[in-house]
């Protein structure tokens, strides 16, 4: 369905944790209380991770010539969903495309199978009308633009919002609005999170239900947005099966954060992640992080 950037060979840091960030194995081969999204475009790609970083198509164009077709309208707030042959997501393609009536890209999410914490549904997690099934997204147009037809100038968009809160798009702001630092992985980012009762810039309450679901990262030497992490409460299909990563567990997921954070999480006990990349993985290289993760 789409382009694959390549694989590399295993390295002691992909042995590690190569589930728990199978994209930085690839390296080698190449407003709300959260905070408000700055200004300029989010990137210019969107990369997902399957074991080998996949392009996904920027524009309507390039996902219908990629065998994707509609499933739905343009719903407005979230537009076009494509999915591959136009059939419904499910648990080894649960990934999802938005597109404006216009024709480019408008979000990106995934679906997720098993009940949601009550406190992150519906606010991230909405129902499909499947038992047991929920879906997330992550808007990257104004919700106006997206079915009226305009086009815009950016290639992915100039926002990241999900649900009723906006991701930080520089880690000035993110600093700003709470989001704690943490660790920096090679070709992702350096991770940030934000605690829903508790938001603080040194500290987490460290219970699963009171994390975003959605982990943004920042290039340690432009400062700005170069991927997001949707973590999920359990098992989902992981590659090679799904599109997922993981499943871990806390001691793996714990990576995410500084190793002097104090990361534990109350509960869960395991997670699976879904990484998105809006930049160029080759050019982040945790050169000015302060902490990241190594062999």
């Amino acid at each position: 369905i789409s382009n694959t950037m390549g694989a590399t060979k295993t390295t002691n840091m992909c042995r590690y944790g190569a589930l728990l960030v199978a994209a930085a194995c690839v390296l080698g081969v190449l407003g709300s209380a959260a905070g408000q999204a700055g200004g300029g475009g989010v990137g210019d790609q969107l990369l997902r991770s399957f074991g080998a970083f996949r392009s996904m198509p920027l524009t309507m164009d390039e996902a219908r010539a990629q065998g994707y077709r509609n499933r739905t309208g343009c719903v407005p707030g979230a537009g076009v969903l494509v999915t591959a042959g136009g059939g419904a997501p499910n648990r080894t393609a649960p990934s999802l495309l938005y597109y404006t009536a216009a024709g480019q890209l408008a979000g990106f999410g995934t679906r997720a199978w098993g009940e949601p914490p009550e406190s992150l549904e519906p606010r991230f997690w909405r129902e499909t009308g499947e038992r047991g099934v929920y879906e997330i997204a992550l808007r990257t147009r104004d919700e106006r633009l997206i079915c009226s037809g305009e086009r815009a100038d950016e290639v992915v968009g100039d926002r990241l919002e999900v649900g009723a809160v906006s991701i930080p798009l520089t880690m000035r702001d993110a600093h700003n609005s709470n989001w704690l630092y943490g660790n920096c992985i090679p070709g992702m980012g350096i991770h940030h999170s934000y605690d829903l009762v508790h938001p603080s810039v040194t500290n987490m309450t460290w219970v699963a239900e009171n994390l975003l679901p959605v982990m943004p990262m920042y290039n340690s030497i432009t400062q700005r947005i170069s991927a997001v992490l949707i973590n999920i409460w359990n098992v989902q299909a992981t590659l090679p099966f799904g599109e997922f990563e993981g499943p871990f567990p806390d001691s793996l997921f714990c990576k995410n954060w500084c190793d002097t954070s104090g990361c534990h999480f109350d509960g869960a006990s395991v997670w699976s992640t879904m990484h998105f990349l809006f930049t160029d993985p080759r050019k982040n290289l945790c050169l000015k992080a302060e902490c990241k993760l190594v062999g």
